[in-house]
């Protein structure tokens, strides 16, 4: 499909994923595939930039600053383009030193591949092994996912938090 940008920085190709999805949000969506493009922090442009700020404030519900440099060398971002507001960013993740961090997807976009696709596309960064640590409340839910993208669970890390590896 035809590709299209923001400033001159390409996004996406344009796809049949979202079309057959459902949900009042979902079907006023122009159909995009939502394969992850991936980006260094420093390279992207404002607007990306404040994108992930935006959509990591509003999945783990806390206040942050628009000049924040969150955690993550190389981020891999997924968006859809709606009729309304052009772009949207669904879906971040972020690995550094094979450790994979701020994994989000926005709510209205869970159960459509969205993470697993950022997940593979941070898994193909060339790391010989990587390690995420499970968010407090959802270790549950969690260890399932990432059980199925090949890691195990190793117990809890020296700050007493839960954590899974994969080793290549």
């Amino acid at each position: 499909g035809a590709s299209w940008t923001i400033r001159g920085h390409a996004i996406g190709a344009l796809g049949p994923r979202l079309a057959s999805n459902g949900g009042p949000e979902i079907d006023r969506m122009v159909p995009m595939a939502m394969d992850p493009t991936t980006w260094e922090w420093s390279a992207m442009v404002p607007e990306v930039r404040f994108a992930v700020i935006r959509l990591l404030a509003k999945v783990f519900d806390e206040y942050l600053e628009m000049d924040v440099v969150p955690a993550g060398d190389t981020w891999s971002l997924s968006f859809v383009r709606t009729k309304m507001r052009g772009p949207l960013l669904v879906g971040c993740g972020a690995v550094s030193g094979g450790h994979i961090c701020n994994l989000a997807t926005l709510p209205e976009y869970r159960g459509l591949g969205v993470a697993t696709r950022i997940m593979k596309s941070l898994m193909e960064t060339g790391m010989d092994g990587y390690t995420v640590v499970l968010q407090p409340g959802s270790e549950e839910v969690l260890r399932g996912f990432y059980a199925r993208l090949g890691f195990e669970h190793r117990g809890k890390n020296a700050e007493g938090e839960e954590y899974m590896t994969t080793i290549r």
